[in-house]
């Protein structure tokens, strides 16, 4: 690795964004998600929690809010939509801080159309993982209903709340994709992305389908990339070439320089477990038991903080707060425990 010369990059009262997973649950049940097994199976490493209110409150203080230019939930292996105080905590933040920025990434595939008309009085964005239309969308979304994810824009964007349409595109939805966006612009959405999975890449080099298991262990279909050149991911196919040669790989990542987005836009990540990382990437602890992926970056984190004793800077007043010690250990790989949250019950 390059030597480089490490110092205090920003300490809590340079916080500007916050990223909370306030729920490992989900109604879903993705193949190519963290929290699922290739069969739909819940990944058995994943503890199933989530932040409460009074956790929110304990975590968060007003004065901490107030700094704040944005706070977003999004799932790393849960969806916001299926923990309870997920509404309380999203009116907590705005009656903090007026003038925040708040949003939220979902399937949209649950909650009444109340709850959503409420959501949509509150936040400023919601952005629906939608993958398709009413044949294609639950191919990847396994779980989902159409109708219900429909029923909850509706409601959403009704109530005049700003929806974004996010496609992943895959093989099997990639023709309908100009389809999906004239839907989009009919319902009111007010804007439409394309993305492109990068999970059809591993560390033997980018593979060209994922297979999708029933409860039986039994092969139902496949996952596959798009064959549009214009639709493929372009980091994911440059990647993937390079790993297919171990000297090219590790030229590659001791002579590329990082930037560090979590640096750079001073953010801060929060687990449901509440664990504190400095963005939700480094936050992939509980693989699933068929995945090696990121053992090695484990390995190295470790290995890299014993040898540069990385440590941020605070102030003795920060110093004896509780958020200052996360911050302190901000690139720690295993992050550190900042609650005791209700652990809800037993699986």
């Amino acid at each position: 690795m390059m030597s480089e010369t490490h110092s205090t990059t920003y300490n809590l009262s340079a916080v500007r964004e916050l990223h909370i997973e306030i729920t490992s649950r989900c109604n879903l049940r993705c193949p190519q998600c963290l929290r699922c097994l290739s069969d739909g199976r819940e990944n058995p490493n994943l503890p199933l929690t989530e932040l409460r209110m009074g956790d929110i409150c304990r975590l968060f203080p007003q004065r901490f809010i107030q700094q704040l230019h944005l706070m977003y939930m999004s799932g790393t292996y849960g969806d916001a939509i299926v923990a309870r105080d997920t509404l309380e905590v999203f009116r907590y933040f705005r009656d903090a801080n007026p003038d925040i920025r708040l949003k939220m990434y979902t399937n949209g595939s649950a909650r009444s159309a109340d709850w959503w008309a409420q959501l949509a009085k509150t936040i400023n964005r919601c952005v629906f993982a939608i993958d398709g239309l009413s044949d294609t969308n639950h191919l990847y979304r396994r779980g989902s209903s159409w109708k219900r994810v429909m029923a909850s824009a509706t409601a959403f964007i009704d109530a005049g709340g700003d929806a974004e349409w996010a496609f992943l595109v895959f093989q099997h939805n990639q023709h309908q994709v100009e389809e999906a966006k004239q839907l989009s612009e009919k319902l009111g959405f007010a804007s439409f992305t394309v993305k492109s999975s990068g999970r059809f890449l591993s560390s033997s080099g980018r593979a060209n389908e994922a297979p999708v298991l029933n409860r039986c262990g039994a092969v139902e279909y496949f996952l596959r990339p798009p064959s549009a050149d214009h639709l493929q991911n372009q980091a994911a196919t440059k990647f993937g070439e390079i790993v297919h040669c171990e000297a090219d790989l590790r030229s590659y990542l001791e002579s590329t320089p990082i930037t560090c987005k979590a640096v750079k836009e001073h953010t801060m990540y929060v687990s449901a477990e509440g664990l504190v990382f400095p963005c939700c990437w480094l936050s992939v602890l509980y693989r699933r038991p068929e995945d090696n992926s990121g053992a090695d970056f484990i390995g190295l984190s470790i290995s890299f903080r014993a040898e540069k004793r990385l440590s941020m800077g605070c102030d003795s007043r920060l110093k004896r707060s509780q958020m200052a010690r996360f911050i302190a250990t901000i690139f720690h790989p295993h992050g550190y425990h900042i609650a005791k949250p209700d652990l809800g019950p037993a699986r």
